[in-house]
């Protein structure tokens, strides 16, 4: 009775051991699907949000590309400074906007001393100061950002210098905006005096300006620069010669009394509240009772 159930058993066995392999390997192409399936779907989605990152950037940078090429054209706005004849330096009010910047250019001689003031609304606002034959991009002689926002030097060179107003960059891709004012001077310039005499423009004085003048005499058609030092005995005062662009005249007065720089022959007249100063044989000055007191 028990051969029977023994080779029943082993029967059992034999079955159960050749079904086990295909079994094994059926589960195992199964996994090897499955795992496919699954890196595939990593894959995806790995792929995917990387390739929209890339994709953002690029156009990022092409939008960043574009702000800079437009606002190419807004920069380097250039306006020549000439001040007003009788005076030696101006006030320009102004303003600016985001990347935009503007740049002010001026003729000036080696030994003047430039005084250079910004005012503005904007604490990010500043300017710099370029050298003849310099400009924006070069190596600034003054640096507003570094150095704040006033400048007074004696320049090392003539030629025209470039002051460049502009916005701070972190500033400037907010799109601010700053209200300025500008100051500009120019002082020492000097001048060739007439004759022989070695005084020279002065540096500063009490008063400067424009008086009436004329090269031939009772006819006044015309106006000379002037400056004035004042002092308790009368005043020293310097022009320019009628019809001259830099060659002066000196006149000293003292006890209603005028003298010359180089002794020319003089002749004065009184006219109410004027002097008409006669130089030589062909200039003559209408000086104000004012210039010379002041008031």
């Amino acid at each position: 009775m028990k051969k029977p159930y023994t080779l029943l058993f082993l029967l059992f066995f034999l079955i159960a051991t050749s079904c086990t392999p295909k079994a094994e390997e059926q589960t195992e192409e199964a996994v090897q699907e499955k795992a496919g399936a699954l890196n595939e779907a990593v894959e995806n989605v790995t792929e995917e949000p990387v390739q929209e990152i890339e994709d953002e950037v690029a156009e990022t940078s092409v939008e960043n590309n574009a702000i800079d090429a437009s606002d190419t054209a807004v920069m380097d706005k250039t306006e020549e400074v000439i001040f007003t004849p009788g005076t030696t330096g101006t006030s320009i009010t102004s303003s600016i906007a985001g990347r935009q910047s503007k740049n002010y250019t001026l003729k000036a001689a080696a030994g003047q001393t430039m005084n250079v003031v910004l005012s503005s609304d904007n604490t990010a606002n500043y300017f710099n100061i370029y050298a003849p034959g310099k400009g924006p991009g070069d190596e600034a002689m003054f640096t507003g950002s570094i150095n704040g926002n006033r400048y007074t030097g004696t320049l090392p060179a003539t030629g025209q210098y470039t002051i460049q107003v502009f916005m701070m960059r972190s500033a400037a891709r907010r799109n601010e905006t700053a209200n300025y004012t500008l100051k500009l001077d120019i002082t020492g310039e000097k001048k060739e005096m007439s004759g022989n005499s070695s005084i020279q423009w002065p540096a500063s004085g009490d008063a400067s300006g424009r008086i009436v003048c004329s090269g031939k005499k009772e006819n006044i058609k015309s106006f000379c620069e002037f400056r004035v030092k004042r002092n308790p005995n009368g005043a020293t005062i310097w022009m320019v010669k009628p019809g001259s662009l830099n060659t002066l005249r000196a006149l000293y007065f003292e006890n209603d009394t005028f003298t010359t720089d180089d002794n020319s022959k003089i002749k004065q007249v009184r006219v109410d509240d004027n002097w008409k100063v006669y130089v030589g044989i062909s200039e003559l000055y209408i000086i104000p009772d004012a210039l010379i007191y002041g008031g």
